[in-house]
């Protein structure tokens, strides 16, 4: 698998590389070369970027680093390319590009959008501590907006940050909205209601959770396992019969735990749309 992706990596490097030097043609021997210069960061690597296209958008910022370097608009890429990596669920790597944007720039507002999505980025993680101590280092606007977005799973607070927030009307109800779907997609099934129900027959949390091919599984599983351990037990070949139970045990268990990890990751799912939502208007900073 690593070799993989290993491969995998050095073929999307080899392709970033095609497309530097197809966009990259200089003018003269003096000039550099357009693809170094920021207008390539709205015309090549935001467009990717909001197709989803995330690995690609690393690949090329870091072709882009090498073919460039010296050239300017370095603090950029590492933004977008910080944006990607966390997109691609590589935190670390992310937060160290953010963490040296105000060593690279002294471009006040490029700086305040780092540290933002540096905020953010622990926030989404449920680094609840590292997001706090963060969210005090940002300027008033942002926290507020930051605070609004850690907050809409609480329907009361949220509320009392909205309203002292002073959103005009339009957004204030867009964002109740937004919030309001939110909890609700969270909500919409119980993981221990599932539970329970595949305790009581195995398969029927599954179904309750929406995953009929799953309840299938486990009920057929179950039903095989204890029926082999109770005819087993009737034709008195006790040592089968107790390695029947024990497997019928496992599984039994499992399947009670297996309900109640896909009603949560239902929620997750039907809570993703109204999340994203949420954090365009939220922290656009995050969403070029």
């Amino acid at each position: 698998m690593r070799a993989l992706n290993g491969a995998r990596a050095r073929v999307m490097a080899a392709l970033a590389v095609v497309v530097v030097v197809a966009i990259a043609s200089p003018v003269s021997a003096q000039s550099p070369m357009p693809a170094c210069e920021p207008a390539t960061i709205d015309t090549q690597l935001v467009p990717r970027f909001r197709r989803g296209q995330y690995l690609d958008v690393h690949n090329l910022c870091l072709t882009l680093d090498v073919v460039c370097a010296g050239a300017g608009a370095a603090p950029q890429r590492s933004l977008l390319d910080a944006l990607a990596l966390l997109e691609l669920d590589e935190h670390e790597r992310a937060r160290g590009l953010l963490l040296a944007i105000p060593h690279q720039s002294l471009d006040p507002t490029l700086r305040e959008r780092a540290a933002v999505v540096l905020a953010w980025s622990f926030l989404r993680d449920g680094d609840s501590a590292a997001f706090q101590g963060h969210l005090a280092t940002l300027p008033a606007e942002p926290r507020r907006r930051l605070e609004l977005l850690a907050r809409a799973g609480d329907e009361r607070a949220f509320l009392q940050l909205l309203g002292a927030a002073g959103h005009d009307d339009n957004l204030a109800a867009d964002l109740t909205t937004l919030a309001a779907d939110l909890r609700a997609a969270r909500r919409s099934k119980r993981p221990w209601l599932a539970g329970v129900l595949s305790a009581v027959l195995p398969g029927a949390g599954q179904a309750y959770a929406g995953s009929w091919q799953g309840a299938a599984v486990a009920f057929v599983l179950n039903a095989t396992l204890i029926g082999a351990t109770g005819e087993l037990a009737t034709r008195r070949l006790y040592l089968p019969a107790v390695a029947a139970g024990v497997a019928a045990s496992f599984f039994y268990v499992g399947n009670i735990f297996n309900a109640a990890d896909l009603a949560a990751r239902r929620n997750e799912r039907a809570a993703s749309f109204p999340a994203r939502a949420l954090e365009d208007r939220l922290v656009p900073e995050a969403h070029p």
